[in-house]
This record gives structure tokens, sequence and C-alpha cells, in this order.
């Protein structure tokens, strides 16, 4: 921190005294009358100047401002400043006092929100159509609480959800039984034509909400690391669910994304998604997906019903599967290509047609006590891929077989 002095007046000498009451009240001679005590009078002027400069650039920091000591207006836009915090919990009610959360975030960005501070905007039952208008982050927003009617039966679990296949024609019909399933069991219901929930850089908390899109657009975005924490919330319908990107996180164990036109939940370029216990449901291409660094935890999750592959990483992204389900995808259960790692232990692939742990070009699966039924060929690495497949359960039908390389320098671990 910058302060006015950088070296105190007479900071070596070891003779600085303080004035005698005497001196305080009737004046004293100074300069080269008394060295010492002039030496003394400056020092201590200098540290308490230094001192005041060290909090305003601390209040400065916490502002995000600049601290400039020369600036006549630096204490002026301080104040000002935190004139414009929130100090005290805050209720904010929609459609009451706002008439939609996206008018709600609109007034807070006018505010900060100091630490130990939280916003409540609670949305009463009903549908509310947003259009193409987005829900933004808040610099504060992990301090601002979004939160729909509590929800009767709880939240949607992945029985819920109907699957009658993985075709096109069967999402489709999917994807409208599971809309009219959501809008019953979601008192709150977000609906847009546009992005949902997109907060940059910001941050957002989410509760017992359901977004309902077109399917053009995305569901929930963060990016530069930004962050959106949800609990209790459904996304169906948009081209991807959730995205995050350039180290944004979402954060939504027990969520669900469902019927959306690319993907479900997928990450890159550092990128983080939780979905432990989560469910990822009809969507046209993955249900998870993970490239160039993203990462996703999917432990428990399931992945159902997709119409390609139930979970597939490449690229150097990774997931964490342990103990997940990838059931009835349109081809593959799980699959890994150019560096990616599945962590798969203990995991479930049923019924996808093609194969149910797939590697290919340097990718690797660790599909150990892992239970593979109704593909075409169980376990498949090719081009450099590794599979580990110790204690299966299952179909084990192996592609190169096991504990031998093949299929271009593969290996799977048997």
């Amino acid at each position: 921190m910058a302060v006015p002095y950088d070296v105190l007046w007479a900071q070596g000498n070891a003779n600085k005294r303080a004035p005698t009451t005497s001196e305080l009240l009737n004046g004293h001679a100074c300069g080269p009358a008394d060295p010492d005590l002039e030496d003394y009078l400056k020092h201590q002027l200098q540290q308490t100047q230094n001192n005041f400069a060290l909090q305003l650039t601390y209040a400065a920091s916490q502002l995000g401002l600049g601290y400039d000591p020369a600036g006549e207006d630096q204490l002026y836009r301080i104040l000002q400043s935190y004139a414009d915090i929130i100090k005290q919990d805050m209720a904010i009610s929609v459609p009451e006092d706002y008439p939609t959360i996206i008018d709600a975030m609109n007034y807070l960005s006018n505010y900060r929100i100091i630490e130990g501070v939280t916003v409540v905007i609670s949305v009463a039952s009903n549908t509310y159509n947003h259009g193409d208008a987005v829900i933004p982050g808040h610099p504060d927003g992990d301090k601002i609480l979004v939160q729909g009617a509590s929800l009767p039966l709880g939240m949607v679990s992945a029985g819920d959800f109907a699957v009658t296949g993985a075709d096109a024609s069967s999402r489709n019909a999917d994807r409208i039984t599971n809309d009219a399933m959501l809008r019953a069991r979601f008192p709150t219901r977000i609906v847009t034509s546009g992005d949902a929930v997109a907060v940059g850089g910001n941050h957002i908390r989410l509760k017992n909400l359901v977004f309902i899109g077109d399917g053009d657009s995305d569901g929930l975005k963060a990016s530069e690391g930004g962050s959106i924490e949800c609990e209790n919330v459904a996304v169906h319908y948009y081209a991807n669910g959730m995205l995050t990107d350039d180290g944004g996180r979402i954060d939504a164990p027990y969520c669900s994304v469902s019927g959306c036109t690319e993907n479900g939940a997928t990450t890159s370029r550092n990128g983080v998604i939780v979905l432990d216990n989560g469910i990822a449901s009809g969507c046209t291409g993955q249900g998870i997906q993970a490239s160039f660094g993203g990462h996703i935890n999917f432990i428990q999750g399931i992945s159902k019903g997709n119409g390609s592959t139930g979970v597939l990483v490449s690229f150097a992204g990774s997931v964490q599967a342990l103990s997940s389900e990838a059931d009835a995808n349109g081809a593959i259960g799980y699959s890994v290509s150019n560096g990616g790692i599945i962590q798969a232990k203990q995991s479930t692939a049923t019924a996808n047609p093609t194969i149910a742990y797939f590697v290919n070009g340097n990718g690797t699966i660790n599909a150990i006590e892992s239970t593979a039924t109704g593909s075409a060929t169980a376990y498949k690495a090719q081009e450099s891929g590794y599979i580990e497949a110790t204690s299966v359960g299952g179909t084990t039908t192996y592609s190169p077989t096991k504990n031998a390389v093949g299929n271009g320098n593969a290996y799977i671990k048997g």
C-alpha cells in the first residue's frame, strides 16, 4: 500500500522524546533548542498521516477503487461508494417488489453487499416468461439467493424422467412428457426464449426453480471465474443445459438437465461443473461432456436416454464419475478420446447399444468394479487408449483381448 512517507522523519534517532505535560500546556522551544523533541513531533505527525493513508487505501481496495494519494476526491468517492452498500440482510419479493427476477437483480446491480450479509429474492409460485431477457450475476452474487417456492414433493429424481428411447422421435415425445412433469413439480417456473442465466465473471445462487427454454439458447452459463450455485434446480429444453468455460463454475448437486438439443452439462477451458447425484436425460448429444481441460464431477449421477453418449470426455477434459450410471443412451455409455480421463470406478453402463466403455487416442477410463450389460462390446480401447477393467461384472467382452496390446497399441487391464 502507498503511504506519503516511506521513511519517517528522524526514524533513526533513538533519542526522540515525547513532550512533557508542561510543554503540552505552555508550548516549548523547537528546532535547535531541542532537536530530539522536534524529531519526535515530526515523526508522530508523519506516522499519523501514514496510518490515515493506509486506511483510505484499504477502504478503496474493498470497493475496487484505485487509491491516488494526491487525489482530492479520494475520500469523497469512498464515502459515496459506501453509501451504495447493503449492510444488513435484505428480503425482496417477486412480484410484489419487482415484477421479475431480472428487475430485482437490476436493482441490486446499483449496490455492493458486505461480508456476512444475505439478500434473498423470494419468487412466488407462478410461471414467469422472461422472453429473451437474461438473469445476470452480481459481483457479490454469492450473497444473493434467488429462491422459488418450496417443492411439495421434493426434488425430482431420475425415475421421474420418462425415457422411451434414445432416437429423435422418442426423445421429442419424452421432452414433452418431462416438460409437463417439471411444471407440475416446480411451483416457480421460469420460461425463456434466450439464455436463462448468464453470470459471466459474476455470481448468483439459485434454489427451487425450473428453467424451461425453447431449445435454441443455453440454460445456465458461467465463465471467467464466475459461479452459479444451485439447490433443487431443473433445466429443461435448452441447447446446452449447463455450460461453463474459462474458469467458470456451476455447483448443482442433485439437480437435473434434460431435453437439451445439444448437450446436458458441458464444460471446457478449465470450467467446472459439479453435478454429483444429478441427472442428464434425453439430450440430443451427450448427457455429460468435458473437453479442453474442463472438469465435471458426476459422482453417483445418472445419464440416460441421450441421443449419443452418456458421458463423453476429450482433449484433456476429465470427469469424476464414481458409482455413476450411463443407461439407454443412443450409442455409448462412457467414451474418452485425445487424452481425456474418466474415473468410472463402480459405475454401471446398461443398454447402450454399441459400446459400454470406449477409449480412443490416449484416453483413459478407470472402470474398476464396473458393470456393463446390453452393449455389443462391453470394453473397447484403440489407438493407445487404456481401460482398467479389473473386478468387473455383467457382460465381459473386450476389444482388444484383456491384458494384451491391440487395436493400435491399446490395452485393457482385466
